[in-house]
């Protein structure tokens, strides 16, 4: 079992991200996204973003795709569980 966790407090004005997990339920299967979520602007008290936990006995794959605004970096960590 894993958990994303990003720290958007670099997100400013007119900045959007889209956070995103893919999973294999077999390991003959192909990635299936199983969480989405997008995030816009200053984000004030509530900077860390985490992922449910989501169950990935073959494969987890997580991505931060930046598609509004000036380009940020971003403090990550996926924690296994």
């Amino acid at each position: 079992t894993y958990q994303l966790a990003v720290d958007c407090a670099n997100l400013a004005s007119g900045d959007t991200v889209e956070l995103r997990i893919k999973v294999k339920t077999r390991s003959a299967s192909s990635s299936q996204e199983v969480f989405y979520a997008t995030y816009s602007h200053t984000q004030g008290t509530d900077d860390v973003k985490l992922s449910p936990p989501v169950p990935a006995p073959f494969e987890f794959i997580a991505t931060l795709k930046q598609t509004a605004g000036t380009g940020r970096a971003f403090i990550w960590s996926i924690y296994e569980y």
